[in-house]
């Protein structure tokens, strides 16, 4: 039987298993017993808007030491040949040194200038970290990072990615 999805309940399927990846990691982390590290076991997302949806960018927050950090299920990046912003949602990724913008929203990118509708923002895709570098797992055959896909079907990958970001927070 072949069963067709509209691009919208395409949409509403990836939003649904994401957020399924981040309470794992969550309760994952909540194993860790560490002094001075809050997680925000909620975990957070983007919200959908008349003009856009950001639901697909969904993270764990977490404070260590006076410092907040993010897990995140997605990673944005500026292409290097091309200068454009790109986001790839289900890759895991690890975010530090949050800055806090003009809107009190803790983000790892700045907002330097805002002039009517145009925003001048300073990227900061130095910080963010790919979650592969810091475990010691196995990773798919051909590939360099960790999905939300691997999150949901090997459960071995997640208490390996939560251990890693312990070990990523406190170093």
């Amino acid at each position: 039987m072949n069963t067709r999805l509209s691009i919208k309940e395409l949409d509403e399927l990836k939003i649904s298993l994401l957020a399924e990846a981040r309470t794992k990691l969550v309760n994952a982390l909540k194993d860790f017993e560490i002094e001075d590290l809050t997680i925000r076991e909620r975990g957070g997302h983007g919200i959908k808007t008349k003009y856009n949806d950001r639901r697909m960018c969904c993270w764990i927050s977490c404070e260590y030491e006076g410092r907040e950090y993010w897990l995140t299920l997605f990673e944005s990046d500026i292409d290097p040949d091309s200068g454009n912003c790109h986001t790839q949602y289900g890759k895991i990724m690890f975010v530090k040194d949050l800055v806090r913008n003009r809107s009190s929203v803790s983000s790892p990118n700045k907002i330097c200038d805002r002039d009517g509708d145009s925003v001048l923002l300073r990227f900061g895709s130095g910080k963010w970290k790919n979650a592969a570098d810091f475990v010691t797992c196995h990773i798919p055959e051909g590939r360099a990072y960790i999905t939300a896909g691997d999150v949901l079907e090997n459960d071995g990958i997640v208490d390996e990615t939560a251990a890693a970001f312990v070990r990523f927070v406190r170093g």
